[in-house]
């Protein structure tokens, strides 16, 4: 799990939204070709039977 620290002093909260958008689009955005590359390690792999 990627836990950002953010601190905001005197921010707007339009500018901490934007932040969370961004942060969250890039963790997804990870998580997803993981998500990818494990699928196809697995397609290829051999099974239990070889």
């Amino acid at each position: 799990m990627i836990i950002i620290p953010l601190h905001f002093d005197g921010g707007s909260t339009e500018e901490e939204h934007d932040i969370a958008h961004i942060a969250s689009s890039i963790v997804a955005r990870t998580l997803c070709g993981l998500f990818f590359c494990s699928a196809a390690v697995r397609q290829t792999a051999p099974g239990p039977g070889g």
